[in-house]
């Protein structure tokens, strides 16, 4: 009984990032080919606007910023986490 519920999940899990796994494959190939299709020097003329590169700039900023956020938090707690006993760690 186990082994045909685990047999079932892990299809089903398979079927769902397979179904996952096309539509971002689907969406990389539309965006590569209409760069393609509409030709590289509109691209370049699209990067070189200040509100692009400004929207850029901001979201290398603001991930950099949440990327030093998780580690100042995320070390310590893992650290915690390791060392320390506490109720409920054991399951």
């Amino acid at each position: 009984m186990e082994n045909s519920y685990n047999k079932l999940h892990n299809s089903s899990f398979i079927a769902i990032m397979s179904i996952l796994t096309e539509l971002v494959l689907g969406l990389v190939v539309l965006s590569v080919s209409i760069v393609l299709y509409k030709g590289l020097p509109n691209l370049w003329t699209s990067l070189s606007t200040p509100e692009l590169q400004f929207s850029i700039k901001l979201s290398l900023f603001t991930s950099i910023i949440s990327t030093l956020l998780c580690l100042v938090f995320a070390i310590p707690i893992g650290y915690v986490l390791v060392k320390l006993d506490f109720k409920g760690k054991s399951y």
